[in-house]
């Protein structure tokens, strides 16, 4: 319910207005300010406060005073008037003296226009933007404070000053005794606001900040230059909310002071802790540190603090362990350190989150390097970060140490004495770190006779360095002199070539003329804008595969039905030329029964498709595609499997109808099997699993994976099979094994997502979220990692955040990107997103096509494969013992394995909506050669009461490459 408020806040001893009072709920967004009568309105919905929510009323000079909603709407009822009660201020002693006292500069007097703080919301009065200052000298006057307005568009703005105390890392009292305001015209330039006539004096850090308070005007469009340096800086949205803080940079606030002449700078040391909490990150890639480096600085700082107590906790990915120590001696926590075993990836999702061991400082050791993403924490401690690796998340370390008010030593800059002084001093760090860029050593461009090869596999043989080329056939990769590259396509013969010096390798690619017809790959002449949910789209933004095909699009050499519909979005063609029959794919019941085959429409008449004319494929105008409730509106209840329409450019049937054919389905797809084996039943068990298996215990489990990590360090299959077989003795553990793939292979895209689909048919999708961006960032036009980053982010309930991507994907802003046969399936995901979650997520741009999911599926099936080029094929099996068989094999799938090696996606959907219950089978085959080095996964995703409330979700990882006969992948009775 939508509550207006009109009041006004009076003073409680005279009666009269009390202008600009700070008035809101209490982090909640919902704020103003009294005007100069003292009056105020203020709006908000009861729902999102609550009735035990706090309405809170300060300004500087009056006792602040609270209100549950509740009680608010009851004072109300009387009048519309709260009296606010003086204080009697209490102030420390001021001594002045006629000591003489010198001029100084302190704050951010750099500045700069590239980073801004800024208004543009004239309703957010009460918002604050502000900086912390650091007072170097006791007894410091406050005289002037100065800014640069680099934008103002409002006729005039009224601002407060306020001057905060720095505590735990947060602007906390406000020091000033009475308000100091300031009117800024609309000019733009730089501002001075004289404070000397407020006798203010600081000897501790403050926070400096201007509060918006009137605005003069229909529009605001204000903004400040922020400082050159690093800083801290703040900012409220609205009155009585919650401060965001900012690491990283601070706003170009500084100060004319003055301080007693001779007076030297007030002392900088920290007060020594009394207790430590030591994190020491014990992942792979922490082998390349320099351990005397860090075991000297340790051991110096603690002899310095003295601290009583230390915790030490050791930690990588899903996995930490804590020891205590009492620190007379601090030899025993560097022999414990020493005695550290290294293994798995890094991860910092389960650190720096809490502090029970009411520590007063932290040291982190680490390089902050981890694909499920950075550092971060929460806690109101000195962090110290620090690392001895040059090539190491240096930012990332740095922001972590700012944010709390420690400092990033890093020693492959400094050494560990300097480093010392830092750790036990106050000093602003100005160090600043340039973003990283790797530089690649060799670049070329893999080409065929038809032009440049899109997602072309490049890689350095017998390793995990491996990329893909872009859309102009282009790649980098770190390759050395000598080393072989090889390159691969598919239809395309293998390459090797040996990288030669001067770092350019451009390789050309021969036709495998025994497997396929030369792949022609031309960049996408017809540029026209096509009609898609979100308006006119280019052709090449959306791809080939779509739910249309004009006249322009069909190729000269196309004569018959089978070629053209194999190019249409969610459409499987089963069989061969004129024989062949079209199916929707995401219906498996579609694809058993002939009764459920889509129509074909041709100029408005009604075909079945054993029935269907024969069509001039050179003389159709367009195809499109109807489904659901829109071919049976449109066509009636035969088409309530869908339509497929056909318009002629003659509007003339060319040829006469042939004779009723049988359907290949109903007649060829009987399933005579008798029992098949299951998943990996054939499979040999590998030597490090024998071993494995004789453990009786957790920790002689651990001791045989820790004698077998050596020999197996670059083996895939090995960390998804240990990993897997740990789960049962700790899910922490196995999750650590797995992760070390991101050590072994931190910029392979095909071994981190045998990763990701790993962790996510363990249960830990909410823990992908890094792994997937972090194949974005490798690989930035393939529709599969936003896909995956968008379930990953909905599993976690980041529900804006996963909308914002499936919206990015279907509104064709990501250059480079192409859907492809993805658009349906991405469709489905996006409407049952907002069909569940409304509450959740602000959709009111996205377009009305896509706002309803107007169906529901009691299952749903999706299959992601690891390896594009990998050959399988899946059966499904219906309770009456038909079949349809779905092919992803060079032979059989060409076109559809070009276009996802060309637009980056491994996986389809399949709805089973058939009404015959009973048992299904799932069968698989993997029909390709096994790579050792790449082996083959698939992830096999079970959607039961789909689009519903009730919707659960069942993952599985397949290992495809030992399925090398048929097997009984799933079963179920539906």
């Amino acid at each position: 319910m939508e509550v207006t408020i009109n009041a006004y806040v009076l003073d409680g001893s005279t009666n009269t207005p009390i202008a600009f009072a700070n008035i809101g709920f209490v982090e909640k967004g919902v704020g103003t300010v009294s005007d100069e009568n003292g009056k105020f309105r203020l709006n908000f919905d009861e729902a999102e406060i609550g009735l035990n929510g706090v309405l809170q009323i300060s300004t500087l000079g009056y006792q602040t005073k609270t209100f549950k909603l509740v009680d608010l709407y009851g004072l109300l009822e009387k009048n519309n008037i709260i009296y606010l009660n003086p204080t009697t201020y209490s102030l420390d002693e001021v001594v002045l003296t006629n000591d003489k006292r010198k001029t100084i500069e302190i704050g951010n007097i750099m500045r700069t226009r590239a980073t801004l703080g800024y208004w543009k919301d004239k309703e957010g009065l009460g918002g604050e933007i502000a900086t912390r200052v650091r007072i170097k000298k006791d007894n410091t006057r406050l005289d002037t404070l100065k800014f640069d307005v680099v934008e103002n568009q409002a006729d005039s703005l009224k601002i407060r000053v306020n001057i905060y105390d720095y505590q735990k890392r947060y602007p906390a009292k406000n020091l000033l005794s009475q308000n100091i305001f300031y009117t800024l015209k609309s000019d733009i330039g730089a501002v001075a606001i004289p404070l000397t006539d407020y006798n203010i004096y600081v000897s501790e850090d403050i926070v400096v900040s201007i509060e918006l308070v009137e605005v003069y005007g229909d529009k605001i469009e204000f903004a400040i230059a922020a400082s050159a340096e690093r800083g801290v800086a703040y900012t409220r949205s609205i009155s009585q909310d919650k401060w965001e803080r900012y690491s990283d940079t601070g706003m170009g606030f500084y100060l004319i002071a003055s301080v007693p002449t001779g007076s030297g700078n007030k002392s900088e040391a920290r007060e020594d802790p009394e207790r430590i909490t030591i994190y020491w990150d014990a992942s792979l890639s922490q082998l390349s540190r320099s351990f005397d480096e860090e075991f000297d600085l340790l051991e110096s700082y603690l002899k310095a603090v003295k601290a009583k107590e230390v915790r030490v906790i050791r930690f990588g990915a899903g996995w930490q362990e804590n020891q205590d120590f009492n620190c007379e001696d601090c030899s025993e926590i560097l022999a414990y350190l020493k005695s550290s075993t290294y293994f798995g990836g890094s991860g910092f999702e389960q650190v720096l989150q809490d502090n029970n061991f009411n520590a007063e400082t932290i040291l982190f050791f680490s390089d902050g390097e981890s694909v499920f993403g950075p550092p971060l924490s929460p806690l109101n401690i000195p962090i110290f970060s620090i690392n001895s690796q040059a090539e190491a998340n240096h930012t990332a370390l740095q922001d972590l140490s700012l944010y709390a008010d420690g400092h990033y030593i890093d020693l492959s800059r400094i050494n560990p004495k300097e480093g010392l002084g830092l750790m036990l001093n106050e000093v602003d760090d100005k160090v600043v770190y340039a973003q990283r860029s790797e530089e690649l050593s060799l670049k070329g461009q893999v080409t065929a006779s038809s032009g440049p090869i899109q997602g072309a596999k490049v890689w350095v043989k017998d390793t995990y360095n491996q990329v893909l080329t872009d859309t102009e056939g282009n790649y980098k990769i770190n390759a050395n002199s000598g080393d072989v590259l090889v390159v691969s396509f598919l239809g395309m013969l293998d390459k090797e070539v040996v990288v030669p010096e001067g770092g350019s390798l451009n390789v050309f690619l021969e036709t495998d003329g025994e497997l396929l017809d030369e792949v022609v790959i031309e960049a996408e002449k017809n540029q026209d804008d096509i009609k898609t949910p979100y308006g006119k789209k280019s052709r090449k933004a959306l791809g080939f595969a779509a739910d249309f095909i004009l006249a322009e699009d069909i190729p000269p050499y196309y004569t018959n039905l089978s070629q053209l519909l194999a190019g249409l979005s969610g459409v499987q063609v089963i069989g061969f030329g004129d024989d062949a029959e079209f199916i929707f794919t995401r219906s498996i019941a579609s694809s058993i029964s002939n009764s459920s085959l889509p129509v074909i429409v041709v100029d408005g008449i009604i075909y079945t498709q054993d029935q269907r004319p024969f069509i001039d494929v050179q003389n159709i105008d367009n195809v499109a595609i109807f489904r659901g409730l829109a071919a049976t509106n449109r066509y009636g209840s035969i088409a309530a499997y869908g339509a497929i329409r056909i318009e002629t450019k003659t509007f003339a049937l060319t040829g006469a109808p042939p004779e009723t054919k049988p359907s290949a389905l109903v007649t060829g797809n009987d399933y005579q099997e008798v029992l098949l084996p299951s998943l990996d039943s054939g499979a040999v068990i590998p030597e490090y699993l024998k071993s494995l298996y004789t453990a009786s215990s957790f920790e002689q489990a651990k001791e045989i994976h820790q004698s077998q990590r050596k020999r197996y360090k670059q083996d895939i299959s090995y960390f998804v099979d240990v990993s897997e077989y740990f789960l049962k003795w700790d899910a922490g553990y196995a999750k650590a094994i797995l992760s070390s793939l991101a050590e072994v292979a931190p910029n392979n895209i095909q071994a981190l997502r045998i990763m990701a689909y790993a962790m996510e048919s363990y249960g830990f999708a909410h823990q992908t979220i890094g792994l997937h961006r972090q194949i974005i960032a490798l690989e930035p036009t393939q529709v599969q990692g936003y896909r995956d980053l968008a379930l990953a982010l909905q599993q976690d309930g980041q529900y804006q955040e996963a909308f914002e991507v499936y919206k990015r994907l279907l509104s064709g802003t990501i250059d480079g990107l192409v859907l492809g046969a993805t658009q349906g399936l991405l469709e489905h995901e996006l409407q049952h997103l907002v069909a569940q979650h409304k509450d959740r997520i602000s959709y009111k741009d996205l377009p009305t096509s896509l706002l309803k999911a107007d169906f529901d599926l009691d299952l749903r099936l999706v299959f992601q494969w690891t390896d594009p080029n990998a050959s399988f094929e899946l059966q499904f099996v219906n309770p009456e013992k038909k079949y349809y068989q779905w092919s992803h094999t060079p032979f059989l799938a060409k076109e559809r394995m070009l276009e996802e090696a060309q637009a980056g996606f491994t996986m389809e959907e399949f709805i089973l909506d058939d009404n015959r219950s009973g048992k299904w089978l799932i069968n698989v085959e993997h029909l390709g050669e096994s790579d050792l080095l790449y082996p083959s996964y698939m992830k096999y995703t079970v959607y039961t009461d789909y689009g519903t409330d009730q919707q659960q979700i069942r993952t599985k990882l397949i290992k495809l490459y030992q399925q090398t006969s048929k097997v009984t992948l799933d079963s179920f009775y539906y």
